[in-house]
């Protein structure tokens, strides 16, 4: 989840697993999840979860990522949603997968 109010990230425990982070704890705003991104991906990606932002939309994209506690690049498959809540403010909801293998 993130939130446009505050930037910062929050994710459900098994997502360190996906990401192959030593603790989810690592990533808490959006840049320390950019920086994993491989560099090619990153505009790509960043401007996906900006549409979905600002159409308050559904969004799916694909991208390496590098996994610190695997010590290399696997590919993530996420998928999710924008949402306005009463107050105004964007969510942003979603899913990742690690497609490494498939």
């Amino acid at each position: 989840e993130w939130t446009s109010s505050d930037h910062k990230l929050r994710f459900s425990e098994n997502v360190s697993d996906v990401f192959g982070l030593n603790s989810i704890s690592e990533l808490q705003i959006v840049e320390q999840l950019l920086e994993l991104v491989h560099p090619d991906d990153v505009i790509t990606y960043r401007n996906t979860l900006q549409k979905a932002v600002d159409e308050v939309g559904r969004y799916q994209t694909c991208y390496r990522l590098f996994s610190p506690k695997n010590n290399r690049m696997i590919w993530i498959e996420e998928r999710g949603n924008a949402i306005v809540d009463h107050a105004g403010k964007v969510h942003l909801f979603g899913v990742s997968a690690d497609i490494t293998e498939r």
